[in-house]
């Protein structure tokens, strides 16, 4: 949510204007992996193989892992950023090749350089969260981003005055502050994790077996974890000689994330200590698949519907002010549409890649990936003249095929046998989202005077709540008593017997 306020500060500043795309191409490669690593990336790779060093060799192995793993990922990046610092430009153009020329293109290198080592503190972080989560430890790994959006937000509300109305200037400062952030992050991880029971014992850079082990898993599963952040940044490059549009689908994707994030990631995160746990059995993987899908149906499709009927009212109350105004309001309400129709699909997707990764074969995930990007792209082309609304409709339709070759492989490989339970699931949750839809369609008409662009910020902040809160009850009577939830779903389960 802090992040959030971040982001709805960062529209009132910069607006849709060329130092607000030039931010919004330059911080997406840093913003992309931050997001990743913050969603469990590097959880595919870590948890399993530490668990599998600790089951085999014992604890001591298990901190001589962790120490070997922290140390040759810390070279790396180094090596990495100091790449970038050289290619920034490059990147740019590869990027978005519509800036050559412009005043964007030297505003997003200067941003580039400056964001860029937020990887750094990032990953470090990233690295550290797995760690702790592999021991069952999920403190640290969920209130270290709370603290780092909490700074940047101060950072903004002081930003106009520092940058003196400058707006790439605000840009620059913006970029240098999110590298900060990233280090504050890895500051407040690390050291829980230096006192655990299984501290990581510190050693120079080493590409042990269990090491490679990890990078042949961690990296299929950073790049599986970022398929719909890649999909935004295709979109982006095919939009980027479009005036504002990459902008609009920069603020548009900060709100499907925030659904996502919670959903998507909360389920891959979740669901793959427990897909690990089961396995070498197939009954019971099966039907750990069935239980992730649930709760990814449960939460994923009222988001997805609440956006898309909201996208009009949720663009304009959060971001028009400041220099953001009414047409990019608009503009970013349609893309904001078109992103949640593929949100279902993407929380899907984070379950059914999982599976694959519990199990050690990260390929098949990895091609559905690719499939699906392909496809984006394909869209985002025939798209394109649409404007934002039609180039980020091809985002869904990537979740959507990349969603359709994961079951297809998961199938063909006797992993899971989609059966009765979670298609009457899927149909139990479809008609309580249809019920909680004809709510919102129906309030709308109501407090239609309400949400006016003439009425009140008070006014218009409290008609959206009472549509979302009010949508969010019938979904949660409808649900009941569709028997999509249940109050056993609210009971904390037996521990199990030694």
């Amino acid at each position: 949510m802090l992040g959030f306020a971040r982001d709805l500060l960062t529209a009132a500043l910069l607006g849709t204007g060329p130092a607000a795309d030039a931010f919004a191409i330059a911080f997406r490669i840093p913003n992309l992996v931050r997001r990743v690593l913050g969603e469990g990336g590097l959880h595919a790779g870590v948890v399993p193989v530490e668990k599998a060093v600790a089951r085999r060799d014992g604890d001591e192995a298990a901190r001589r892992f962790a120490g070997e793993a922290l140390s040759t990922f810390a070279l790396g990046l180094v090596a990495l950023t100091a790449l970038v610092q050289i290619a920034a430009p490059v990147l740019v153009f590869i990027l978005a090749p519509g800036f050559s020329g412009g005043p964007e293109a030297a505003t997003a290198a200067l941003c580039l350089r400056l964001s860029f080592p937020l990887v750094i503190g990032a990953t470090l972080a990233s690295l550290a969260s797995a760690l702790l989560v592999a021991q069952g430890r999920f403190g640290w790994a969920s209130w270290s981003p709370v603290v780092v959006n909490a700074l940047l937000v101060g950072l903004l509300l002081a930003l106009d005055e520092i940058a003196g109305g400058d707006e790439a200037r605000a840009a620059a400062i913006l970029s240098a502050g999110s590298a900060a952030a990233g280090f504050v992050q890895a500051a407040m991880v690390l050291p829980p994790l230096m006192r655990s029971a299984r501290a990581p014992v510190l050693s120079f850079p080493r590409l042990s077996p269990e090491v490679k082990r990890l990078a042949s898993l961690a990296g299929p599963g950073l790049v599986v974890a970022a398929s719909t952040q890649l999909a935004v940044l295709i979109a982006m490059q095919v939009a980027s000689d479009l005036p504002g549009t990459v902008s609009r689908l920069h603020y548009a994707d900060r709100v499907a994330q925030l659904p996502l994030g919670f959903v998507a990631a909360a389920a891959g995160i979740v669901a793959l200590p427990e897909l690990a746990r089961h396995a070498a059995r197939s009954a019971a993987f099966s039907a750990a698949i069935d239980k992730a899908l649930a709760l990814a149906f449960l939460v994923g499709l009222p988001a997805a519907a609440g956006l898309a009927l909201l996208a009009e009212p949720i663009a304009s109350i959060l971001f028009e002010r400041g220099s953001f105004t009414a047409a990019d309001a608009a503009a970013t309400a349609s893309a904001l549409a078109a992103m949640a129709a593929g949100l279902p699909f993407a929380v899907a997707a984070r379950v059914l890649s999982s599976a694959f990764f519990a199990r050690e074969t990260p390929r098949p995930a990895l091609a559905a990936t690719g499939a699906g990007l392909a496809a984006g792209l394909v869209a985002a082309l025939a798209l394109r003249g649409f404007g934002a609304g039609g180039i980020a409709l091809s985002i869904a339709v990537g979740a959507a095929v990349q969603c359709a070759v994961l079951v297809a492989g998961l199938v063909a490989a006797g992993l899971w046998t989609p059966g009765r339970s979670p298609a009457g699931h899927l149909v139990r949750c479809s008609l309580a989202t249809a019920a909680m839809s004809a709510a919102v369609v129906f309030g709308l008409g109501r407090l239609d005077a309400a949400l006016a662009a003439d009425a009140g910020t008070l006014m218009r902040v409290g008609a959206l709540a009472l549509l979302c809160c009010g949508g969010a009850a019938v979904y949660a009577v409808a649900a009941f008593a569709a028997g999509a939830l249940r109050l056993s779903d609210f009971r904390r389960p037996p521990a199990p017997l030694a």
